[in-house]
């Protein structure tokens, strides 16, 4: 009898709570997406969508009850049910699941190495593998496409841009000044280590609204968020000795370097041009130190270093010969944190500093100057869901430079925003906007991309912005002359294919210039313009040959523009209109040797000759260069690194420098522009003391 009561009474209730649920499931497209799973949380009732994507199925509801619709490929889909009576449709769209490591990525302008969700072209390793570059950052970056062969600078000159158009960062944070000093008639050499960097993003032009203060690229260098064991590295070479330590910790992770270069012995056995009253010295370290929390990440980098020398100038021009003593005392610390705030929000948190101590006189005469450059960012990230991000952020760049005759300030404050949203998986949009304030006037500057999928295996990408920079020059500063922002307009299309660890890529620009400083007749004028149009081809392929990997570019260049000391339109003398790279790597299995060949190809340059009519008149030789390297493995821990640049001994010529008086000819007499030396050779050997005997510095030459 009371089971009977039971049955009376509550089966009444459960024939109410039973609702039936049905519907269908479809992709934004509209089409049906048969096979979907349909259920309601916390149960076991539910249905799969039929090939139309209908579904139905019954279920008890209650006020906390949740739809779940999920299927393979596409976001899940949830959906709270309130104040249901005794049936409910829904009508369920699911978008596609947005991989954006693997998915569609922004190309144009960008070219990134090392593992950055964005086109891979470069691994670190050949940053210091590439023969000719000798282990130098920017050396290794010459043979991509975009940069001209300005050989006897060593500096990046991109796509008709000057060195002072491209700035570069360690981590998002600006590093002023990242090149080494220089004998006469040797390029600089990038100061900081390729072994301190786990990549770099080069971009060569159309970059994010984050950076500004550049008119034509970025170079942002990514420090390590890890490293892999607790090690010791001995490096002995023919320009000096280096040693590291390693330290790793469950939570926190330290690495010391010390180095010394001497070129006594070096240019003892193989002397140059130069005549050296005091050998190049230099002594540095450097020091980097990771602690990871579990929503954080907190880093500290640093470099100091201390250099000398002192040579016999020759003044040709004027005909007079100098003592000239060169030297510098560098400091760099970059320090910067990076925390989750919550599933959505993250944030950046970073500040740069750098002091640079330059020391130079002629005879007794102190041409000397010192300067410092501090860069305070802050950045918030914002990931509502897998198809959309939001980067916001302000920034803040204090730079002073002194000397006995002038005091010059540069500094700017800055606020962006960007939006990066993926349509589907072959469609992604980024939009950002850059607000740069200098002390004499504001600019905002857009800038958006654009790349779509073709195939699985190729994308299309499109960019456009305004970029922006202040020029200070000591110069102008003796004439107190102050100027607006110069600034510049990208334009970038851009193809890609990869398949196969085989890599395609070409791309077209044309880049615009507005409010150029230059000087005529010691008048400084703030209105020069000027162009640069062209493309860049590179081809890349470590699968078609057994144990070979090599990469061949080749760009083309047009510009013109009356910058600077040029105060009509001309071709600037660091420009050449084609330039050929062709960089090879194979490994010899046998012999357990890494052997490396690279060749550049530049055609001529030009310059001005004051015995003819016109500025930019004359133009030198064509550039070639043929350089080689090998990597021994000797032992499982030793390592013996040998190259050669200019193997053939070409001279190469750099434009003419001319006497500033006339003979008795009524001619001026000049010279050729060349490198001290034709060649540079570099041996070391490299030992690794480490728990684990088959570590080694391989990956690091």
């Amino acid at each position: 009898m009371k089971f009977l009561l039971f049955i009376v009474l509550f089966f009444p209730l459960t024939l109410r709570s039973q609702v039936v649920i049905n519907g269908t499931v479809t992709d934004t497209k509209n089409q049906p997406l048969p096979g979907a799973n349909i259920y309601i949380e916390g149960t076991y009732n539910g249905a799969s969508a039929d090939i139309n994507g209908h579904f139905v199925f019954y279920s008890a509801l209650d006020s906390t009850s949740t739809l779940v619709v999920t299927f393979v490929g596409f976001e899940q889909y949830t959906l709270l049910i309130k104040d249901v009576s005794d049936s409910l449709y829904v009508h369920v769209i699911l978008r596609e699941e947005i991989d954006r490591l693997n998915d569609v990525v922004i190309s144009a302008g960008s070219i990134s190495t090392g593992n950055q969700n964005t086109s891979e072209i470069l691994e670190p390793l050949d940053i210091v593998t590439t023969a000719g570059a000798t282990a130098d950052i920017t050396g290794a970056l010459n043979t991509l496409p975009g940069t001209s062969t300005v050989a006897e600078n060593g500096r990046l000159f991109v796509r008709g841009g000057s060195d002072e158009e491209t700035k570069t960062y360690i981590d998002g944070l600006l590093a002023a000044e990242p090149y080494g000093q220089a004998m006469p008639g040797s390029p600089v050499r990038n100061r900081f280590s390729p072994f301190m960097f786990t990549g770099t993003a080069f971009s060569t032009g159309g970059y994010s609204s984050e950076f500004g203060n550049a008119l034509s690229s970025t170079l942002d260098l990514k420090s390590r968020d890890n490293i892999s064991m607790t090690r010791a590295d001995i490096s002995l070479m023919s320009v000096g000795v280096e040693g590291t330590y390693s330290l790793k910790k469950e939570k926190y992770f330290m690495i010391n370097k010390v180095f010394y270069n001497d070129l006594t012995p070096y240019y003892t056995l193989l002397p140059n041009k130069n005549e050296f009253l005091k050998m190049p010295q230099s002594l540095g370290h450097n020091f980097f130190y990771g602690f990871r929390s579990k929503k954080g990440l907190v880093k500290v980098f640093s470099q100091w270093s201390n250099s000398n020398m002192k040579v016999r100038f020759e003044d040709y021009p004027n005909d007079t010969v100098f003592d000239l003593h060169i030297g510098e005392k560098y400091f760099y610390l970059n320090t910067n944190y990076r925390h989750a705030l919550n599933k959505k929000w993250s944030s950046f948190s970073g500040m740069s500093f750098g002091h640079q101590v330059n020391k130079m006189a002629l005879n007794s005469v102190d041409l000397g100057s010192k300067g410092s450059d501090i860069h305070l960012k802050q950045l918030f990230y914002y990931d509502p869901d897998t198809y959309n991000s939001v980067k916001m952020g302000v920034e803040q760049v204090v730079s002073r430079k002194d000397s006995a005759l002038y005091a010059l300030d540069n500094n700017y404050v800055a606020l962006f925003s960007e939006w990066e949203h993926y349509f589907n998986k072959k469609l992604i949009l980024r939009s950002g906007i850059r607000y740069n304030s200098y002390s004499n006037k504001g600019v905002f500057l857009p800038r958006i991309s654009l790349t779509g999928k073709v195939t699985e295996v190729s994308q299309l990408s499109f960019s456009y912005g305004l970029f922006s920079q202040s020029y200070s020059n000591l110069l102008f500063e003796v004439y107190s002359f102050e100027a607006i922002p110069e600034k510049s307009e990208h334009l970038i299309v851009n193809y890609q294919y990869n398949k196969n660890n085989r890599l395609f890529r070409i791309e077209g620009f044309n880049k615009k210039y507005k409010n150029l400083v230059y000087r005529s007749e010691n008048l400084f004028f703030n209105n020069g313009g000027g162009y640069a149009r062209g493309f860049d081809v590179f081809y890349r392929d470590n699968e078609s040959i057994k144990n070979t990997d090599f990469w061949i570019t080749y760009s083309y260049l047009d510009t013109k523009r009356n910058t600077r000391f040029y105060p009509i339109y001309e071709v600037p003398s660091y420009w050449s209109a084609h330039k050929f790279n062709l960089v090879v790597k194979t490994f010899v299995s046998g012999i357990k040797t890494q052997f490396g060949f690279s060749t550049t190809y530049s055609t001529p340059r030009y310059f001005h000759n004051p015995n003819k009519t016109g500025e930019i008149n004359d133009n030198s030789n064509a550039y070639l260069d043929l350089s080689l390297n090998f990597s021994h493995l000797l032992k499982p821990s030793v390592i013996i690194h040998g190259s050669v640049s200019n193997v053939t001994g070409r001279k190469n010529e750099f434009g003419y420098e001319y006497r500033t008086l006339k003979n008795t000819e009524g001619i001026y007499e000049g010279r050729p522009i060349t490198l001290s030396a034709p060649r540079f050779i570099f041996l070391g050997v490299f030992i690794t003391i480490s728990k684990n005997i088959t570590a080694n510095q391989l990956p690091n030459l």
